[in-house]
């Protein structure tokens, strides 16, 4: 019976074995390969995830390491078959390569898969860590990942199950499960699922008295220590509309990544700023909250070094924050760093008077990219300069500035960095560059040959255009025009005299007003002219 204790030693360090399923189940029906013993029935692997979106752009990949080999009955029950593990036909060399660089040697002639699991110590070992970074097994698991090609691979065919798992059947043994994932093309998505370590997995239930394999069949369960990525791209300015010269604030956050299992893991975050801005070199860089330090825990370059202090955007130049540094300091998974939030700051200053401003990030996350962008608007409106008559008139000068009159919601006009306008031959007064909120327009000149009444009034902008106007003047030289269509034009008067000016209304009141002080120093002049006249007859 020297095969059956060989065999039970085996067994019993196979409870060391990650994904081994332990316990006391009435073994089922197993069949097996006639003249190798091979078992061939198949078992259920089992893959559970905390979150749905950890299935997001992947899937799994197996490559089988050992079979189950009924060899004998166990001692309770001279009927009851026992089952040993066996190194899958051709594969016995990268398995043992891959255990050599985990540290065990397995001697010439034995079979690695059953000289690995059958070490009282120093064997194939588990853990329920996340993430798991040491122990033979890990080494094991990712010097043969290292050591495969893709045809060495085989796709496994997933099934939903209950809680967001899924499951694959297979012949019962022991795998390598790889997991894949692919980049996200959607900008919306703004979530990545990283790749989980190598995983090996078996199926199987011990008899812990006996020390066998009674059940090779035994579903296995595993959960997925995979991790999700998410990265988000915001402003300071709360309705993401902006005024040509407006300094903003983009804040780009995202999770640092669990990088067990895998060799020079790249994450990287890559900011592409859109045209019509002058990006700051201030990029700032925490970590849970904690500043990190660049050269140190990180690499930042630019696409453009011209000047050391900013880079004018054209939508192609770049940015790059290189995590490699602190993704190899020897406390990032002991510490740990993975999933600490990572946030990154920096400034521009708008320089376009037309929307959009886009700005676009991606984050590398070993080869995946998930992204997100943010997208300012500008808006515009234009209105015409008339005479009395309603003849165009050109050369006459405004100026525009913000007055919100709401503190308490997220529309915040910006006074724009060209703040002057002046009407065209065709009377025609513009204003770009400005964001969604209230403004007030001046007229500074007035048209040559015009009398020096000025027209003034207020201008709501909404969604890039102007929807309502409030005349501001004594005059009425600007009226009033709510719910501004696209058919609408809006007009803005001057007049040559005081005898142009509207009758009614406030404008009416001013007029008869100058007419009044007019009349009234005329009165103060023939009296006085009367007074000199009377002294004069009297002398």
């Amino acid at each position: 019976m020297k095969m059956r204790k060989l065999f039970a030693g085996i067994a019993a360090a196979a409870t060391l074995l990650g994904g081994l399923a332990l316990g006391g189940a009435t073994a089922n029906a197993v069949d097996a390969d006639a003249n190798t013993g091979v078992v061939t029935s198949n078992a259920t692997f089992k893959f559970t995830v905390e979150n749905a979106a950890q299935w997001s752009n992947r899937s799994l990949s197996y490559y089988k390491l050992a079979d189950y080999v009924q060899y004998d009955s166990n001692t309770a029950d001279a009927t009851a078959s026992a089952y040993g593990v066996q190194t899958v036909n051709g594969h016995d060399a990268a398995i043992e390569a891959a255990l050599k660089t985990a540290g065990i040697t397995v001697p010439t002639g034995v079979d690695p898969m059953a000289y690995a699991m059958g070490l009282e110590t120093g064997g194939l070992d588990q853990s329920a860590a996340k993430p798991w970074n040491e122990g033979t097994t890990r080494k094991f698991a990712d010097a043969l990942k290292n050591a495969l090609v893709a045809t060495d691979l085989t796709v496994a065919t997933l099934t939903d199950a209950a809680d967001n798992a899924k499951t694959v059947s297979l012949p019962a043994g022991v795998y390598l499960f790889l997991d894949t994932a692919a980049s996200s093309t959607d900008n919306d998505a703004k979530v990545l699922t990283a790749q989980s370590a190598a995983m090996v997995v078996s199926s199987g239930t011990l008899d812990k008295t006996d020390k066998v394999i009674t059940d090779p069949t035994t579903a296995a369960e595993v959960n997925l220590k995979n991790h999700i990525t998410t990265v988000a791209k915001t402003t300071d300015d709360k309705d993401n509309t902006v005024s040509t010269g407006q300094d903003v604030k983009y804040t780009v956050t995202t999770q640092l990544p669990i990088t067990t299992g895998f060799a020079n893991y790249t994450f990287k975050i890559v900011d592409t700023p859109g045209v019509g801005q002058d990006v700051n070199k201030d990029v700032k860089v925490t970590v849970d909250g904690t500043e990190v330090t660049e050269g140190t825990d990180y690499e930042l370059t630019y696409d453009d070094t011209t000047d050391a202090a900013k880079f004018t955007a054209d939508g192609a130049k770049s940015f790059t924050i290189d995590f490699a540094k602190l993704l190899a300091n020897a406390e990032y998974n002991t510490k740990p760093y993975y999933g600490k939030t990572v946030v990154v700051t920096y400034t521009a200053k708008v320089t376009a008077d037309t929307d959009p401003v886009t700005n676009d990030v991606s984050v590398n996350n070993n080869g995946t990219e998930v992204k997100d962008h943010t997208n300012l608007t500008l808006g515009k409106f234009d209105f015409v300069k008339t005479d009395a008559q309603g003849n165009a008139l050109d050369g006459a000068k405004f100026t525009i500035e913000a007055a919100d009159d709401d503190d308490t919601d997220d529309v915040v006009p910006v006074t724009p960095t060209n703040a002057a306008a002046e009407a065209d031959a065709n009377g025609k007064v513009e204003f770009k560059g400005l964001a969604d909120g209230r403004y007030l327009v001046t007229e500074t000149q007035a048209p040559s040959g015009f009398a020096n009444f000025m027209a003034k009034f207020y201008v709501t902008i909404s969604g890039g255009e102007a929807t309502d106007f409030e005349g501001a003047d004594a005059w009425g030289l600007a009226p009033s025009l709510s719910g501004k269509t696209d058919d609408d034009t809006y007009a803005v008067k001057n007049v040559r005299n005081i005898t142009e000016l509207p009758k009614t209304g406030a404008a009416g009141i001013a007029l008869f007003a100058a007419l009044g002080v007019l009349l009234a120093g005329a009165a103060a002049t023939v009296f006085a002219k009367s007074r000199k006249a009377s002294r004069m007859l009297n002398a």
